[in-house]
């Protein structure tokens, strides 16, 4: 019973990331872009906006995370099961400095 509800709270934490993700770009926080924001401080160092094209390679990636966990064969991996809770951090943290900048 504990495996399948983290599955499904996988899938809701994904969902509440690329949805905030989403409203974000599509409608930003306070007026402002993240990259807006992120404009307003010049900084030393600073990654080029090509680097940021990784989301698009990663959004993927989490989504096949959350797949691979109704595949009984692959979800029993050590290293899948590893995960235990951490995703659900992950998605917290994507979240949180989302709202926070």
């Amino acid at each position: 019973m504990h495996s399948i509800l983290l599955r499904w709270f996988y899938v809701f934490g994904l969902a509440a990331v690329l949805l905030v993700n989403a409203l974000a770009v599509i409608h930003p926080i306070n007026g402002k872009t993240v990259g807006e924001i992120s404009a307003m401080f010049p900084v030393g160092i600073t990654p080029a906006p090509c680097a940021f094209s990784i989301w698009g390679l990663i959004h993927p990636l989490l989504i096949g995370f959350v797949v691979v966990q109704f595949i009984p064969r692959v979800r029993d991996q050590e290293f899948v099961r590893g995960m235990g809770p951490w995703f659900l951090v992950s998605c917290f943290f994507n979240i949180s400095w989302i709202l926070l900048w």
